[in-house]
């Protein structure tokens, strides 16, 4: 799963605008819009405009990226695919 919680502009994204981004990048898993900006301070450090996470089931973090970074969905990918035993 995926949380937007900023748009272009750097306001809370609308449901519109996360469907957007979610299609331009052809994802099949589920994509959520932060309409009311209450997880950036909980989930982005300060300073980071752009924060990724893999979290198991247990809910436990087990990676963790920072930074805007088109690669980072690559990377990301590649953490997903060595956790499920893909690689």
């Amino acid at each position: 799963m995926n949380v937007v919680m900023q748009n272009v502009g750097g306001q809370p994204p609308t449901v519109e605008e996360t469907a957007e981004w979610r299609d331009s990048f052809d994802l099949s898993y589920p994509v959520l819009a932060d309409t009311e900006g209450s997880w950036e301070g909980v989930y982005i450090p300060d300073g980071e405009s752009f924060a990724t996470y893999l979290i198991d089931r247990d809910g436990v973090i087990i990676w963790q990226e920072y930074g805007e970074e088109l690669a980072t969905l690559t990377r990301a990918t590649e953490q997903v695919e060595a956790a499920l035993g893909v690689r």
